[in-house]
């Protein structure tokens, strides 16, 4: 089977598809909803024209950015636990927009993991990944996600005033945060634990970026059905990825939580943005908002030193 009518067949799949020679299925959100173009691909028949590229029979398949491809090969060489690349087709006439090939790792997200040694570990690894690129000056595109929250944040005070100093604090503090390379989407389910190691997946939001919004998102993310976070252990994580970076980064702890905070701020501002402009809210959105709007206070009251 040649590997163009494979790619063929995954780009017109829409949930799965299954033939003598491969079985396609597209990937969905754990915890949310979701349209990212990801399949997991198991092939029944050797793939040929690949170069001298070897695949295995089992791999993942996605539609991304050439910025992924190569934020996956620097973090490699870097030492950093990320899938493998087995190469990548074009999908536009200039070539950033691509179908990646990558290897696919089984394992339990850390979503679900509810020993805090596997989250405390993450804050390492994730301080580890800031400071081989700390300063991003080697990296040539920032974090478009990344900029995009906090581009849309700034709508908060149009429901509610209150937020307007909130987010004019936590603005001039992410403005003054020093930059590296960010994943950009540092949700708990893009960790995964197999063989008890850590892998981070789906980089397609990774760039240059505040270095606070990676730890800011993976701690202050809010269940979807109770008032507790993902993270069991928030001070825990905190304080392993401030070990790790404080050499670089110069800052004292207080100052350093006031950068999280910020970072956490523009995550939630951007979410109550996004579901109080959808109009009408299903039931479990109303109620996600409702646990959301006491955090976002206490975010703000901290931001502004109280």
């Amino acid at each position: 089977m040649k590997i163009d009518d494979l790619s063929r067949a995954i780009l017109h799949c829409v949930d799965q598809v299954e033939t003598s020679e491969y079985r396609i299925q597209r990937f969905t959100g754990t915890a949310f909803s979701s349209d990212y173009d990801c399949y997991l691909v198991e092939t029944f028949e050797p793939l040929t024209d690949t170069g001298k590229t070897e695949f295995p029979e089992t791999f993942v398949a996605k539609v991304t950015w050439k910025n992924e491809e190569d934020v996956l090969h620097n973090l490699k060489l870097k030492g950093i636990s990320v899938p493998m690349t087995y190469g990548s087709e074009k999908l536009d006439e200039k070539g950033n927009k691509r179908l990646l090939f990558e290897q696919y790792i089984s394992g339990e997200e850390l979503y679900y993991a509810k020993e805090s040694g596997y989250w405390i570990e993450t804050g390492k690894l994730m301080a580890k990944i800031h400071s081989a690129f700390w300063g991003a000056g080697m990296i040539p595109f920032r974090s478009a996600i990344t900029f995009q929250k906090i581009n849309d944040a700034k709508r908060i005070s149009v429901f509610d005033p209150y937020y307007q100093l909130g987010y004019e604090n936590a603005l001039q503090r992410l403005k003054n945060c020093p930059f590296t390379l960010i994943h950009g989407d540092m949700f708990p389910t893009n960790v995964i634990i197999s063989d008890d190691i850590l892998y981070f997946i789906d980089l397609h939001d990774a760039g240059r970026g505040p270095y606070s919004m990676d730890i800011g998102r993976l701690t202050g993310s809010l269940s979807t059905d109770s008032d507790s976070f993902f993270c069991p252990c928030r001070d825990e994580v905190y304080k392993s990825y401030y070990d790790e970076i404080k050499p670089l980064l110069k800052r004292e702890y207080k100052d350093y939580l006031q950068d999280i905070y910020a970072a956490q701020f523009m995550e939630g501002a951007a979410n109550l943005v996004l579901f109080l402009g959808a109009g009408r809210l299903e039931t479990s959105e109303q109620q996600y908002i409702d646990r959301m709007i006491p955090e976002m206070r206490r975010l703000t009251k901290a931001l502004a030193g109280v």
